[in-house]
């Protein structure tokens, strides 16, 4: 990559010879051959992008340039770094396939949503020079979506990261199963309102309560799983997305040149991941609410819809009454045979991630009342041999649906939209339970109980045709102002529906990941100390460096010394894109 290349990436004008202006950080710009470097990933396509922040000595970062950075002197081939420069934040952009829509027909699109079974010309489809490609280029947080040409997946690492094992492509992203994500299900956040924030200095914190919270108004309030720190796997069409929606918060992010400078700061890494992971639950019901349920597509249900909807859930009774549905454990098989699927098309498997939950089996942020997450595994419901029938929650027909919606009278007309907003937001624990018991419905895989049926052979598009690109409550990030239509389309309803869930496709995972808070010398050298071959080296790796303003410059000295010496012994090789 040449640098004129590099400069149209991160849209900056190529100009070394500027003088660097206070408060510029320093990019390199790029003069020698490419070199290898410890992360070995294939380069194939549809492309998967992999943003480096930081690897390892990049002056870059979304929050500090670390101690052991801040003393590297500038050189002749730099360029300064302005915020104010960059292109602003478009709201409201083309709606654009993701990775997991890509690749698929209609057909079997269909057949894996539905079914969870890939068609069998599938077969070694991504296989070779047709599987995922990976791409290195520089940029910063609230700019990744402005990176021209990039692909349809990132890698994000902060300045602190770094990736010490070889990788599959699919440890990052799959087309038949989205990015994979990591996060800690003992460790959830509550949203907290711009009136009730509080100082926190220039740590994470205070913004990512604020980002929970302005997840809260655009899907319904409840306490959400902290990121791993580490590499992140996101969606470019789908960060695309939640900015335009979230559009005036990250703009005003985006004015900050420093984390904790804000009054109130979007972490757009955790915006984005959650946004997927709720806009997933939101097509699922979204599905079988607007599209299976509203049988006539009129916007409106009538008593017998009512009632067909009330059944499908496995509510039986002569009248629609206030009365409770019991939800039984599902039994599924989607996570242990998912390593199968890789196979199929041609895709190496994960080769340093662990599989612990896909969105083939619903909502990830699924927990029984009263359950630790801290103890309570992620809803796969794999099948363990046993043939317990758990109760696993309680859907309160009353409570979830209504007066209206359960009202006996023929003349009532319910608004499918005030049911959908008030399951899927207002209550969300009555979404969440609907969602389980529609995945237990399905079966073993697959999740057709939430699909309209079938249109007739006459109305369906050829089978080979892509899916349509499509998304619903784009408008505004308050859920209670959006219109959940999908625009106009003679698309059959069946088909629209798998596109939307095939979109927001996701995978949780996990990889083994070292974290070392370096607070002192002594303790750095004791940590790196453990990691000195390829058998001792996690996957990911992050370093904070935690020094105090007060220590001494001799404390500072031996930190960077300490860091400089692992760095040589372990990471020796420069790429293009460091100093």
């Amino acid at each position: 990559m040449g640098s004129n290349e590099l400069a149209n990436l991160i849209h900056l004008p190529l100009s070394p010879n500027r003088e660097k202006a206070p408060g510029d950080l320093l990019l390199p710009t790029p003069s020698s051959p490419p070199s290898r470097h410890p992360l070995h990933l294939q380069t194939r396509r549809p492309k998967v992008l992999l943003l480096v922040l930081a690897v390892p000595l990049l002056v870059l970062a979304t929050s500090h340039v670390a101690e052991w950075l801040a003393s590297d002197p500038p050189n002749n081939g730099t360029i300064p770094f302005q915020p104010s420069i960059f292109p602003p934040i478009i709201p409201h952009r083309p709606l654009e396939p993701t990775l997991s829509v890509k690749g698929f027909s209609t057909a079997c699109a269909d057949r894996w949503i539905s079914l969870g079974e890939l068609c069998p010309e599938l077969k070694g489809a991504w296989a070779g020079d047709r599987g995922p490609q990976i791409d290195i280029v520089l940029s910063v947080e609230s700019q990744i979506v402005n990176i021209a040409d990039a692909a349809d997946t990132i890698l994000y690492l902060n300045d602190d990261a770094f990736v010490m094992r070889k990788l599959a492509v699919s440890d990052i992203a799959s087309p038949i199963a989205g990015p994979v994500f990591r996060m800690s299900r003992a460790t959830r956040l509550p949203g907290i309102a711009p009136e009730n924030t509080f100082e926190a200095g220039d740590s994470e914190w205070r913004g990512l309560h604020y980002t929970n919270w302005l997840l809260d108004q655009r899907f319904g309030k409840r306490n959400r799983p902290y990121l791993v720190h580490q590499a992140k796997s996101v969606s470019l069409p789908i960060l695309r997305e939640a900015q335009g929606v979230f559009v005036d918060q990250i703009t005003a992010t985006a004015a900050s040149h420093f984390r904790g400078q804000a009054p109130l700061e979007v972490v757009s890494m955790f915006l984005v991941l959650h946004y997927q992971i709720e806009k997933h639950r939101e097509a699922l019901l979204w599905s079988f609410f607007f599209g299976r349920s509203d049988l006539d597509q009129d916007g409106f249900y009538t008593l017998s819809e009512r009632a067909a909807l009330l059944a499908s859930l496995d509510f039986h009774s002569t009248s629609i009454t206030a009365s409770t549905i019991r939800v039984p454990r599902p039994i599924r098989t989607t996570i242990c045979g998912f390593s199968e699927n890789y196979d199929h098309v041609g895709l190496e498997r994960p080769k340093e991630t662990s599989l612990l939950f896909t969105s083939a089996d619903g909502f990830s942020g699924f927990l029984p009342p009263g359950a630790n997450p801290g103890s309570t595994p992620w809803p796969t419901f794999h099948d363990d041999g046993s043939t317990r029938k758990d109760i696993v929650c309680e859907i309160d027909v009353h409570a979830c649906f209504g007066d209206a919606f359960t009202s006996s009278s023929p003349n009532v007309r319910t608004p499918v939209v005030d049911a959908f907003r008030r399951v899927a937001h207002t209550n969300p624990t009555c979404g969440d339970c609907i969602i389980v018991q529609l995945v237990r419905k399905s079966g073993s895989k697959g999740l057709s109980a939430f699909l309209p049926p079938p249109p007739p052979t006459s109305s369906r598009r050829h089978p080979s045709t892509p899916p349509e690109v499509a998304a619903v409550g784009l408008g505004t990030s308050s859920y209670n102002l959006l219109d959940f239509s999908l625009p106009p389309s003679p698309l059959p309803i069946r088909e629209r529906c798998v596109a939307l869930i095939q979109r927001y496709s996701y995978i949780i995972g996990d990889s083994s990941s070292t974290f070392i808070q370096g607070v002192s010398p002594n303790v750095l050298k004791d940590a790196l100390s453990k990691m000195h071959s390829e058998d001792t080296m996690p996957a990911f790796l992050t370093i904070n460096d935690d020094l105090r303003e007060t220590d001494p410059e001799s404390t500072i000295e031996a930190f960077n010394d300490e860091l400089h010496r692992w760095f040589g012994e372990n990471l020796g090789l420069k790429t293009r894109w460091e100093m």
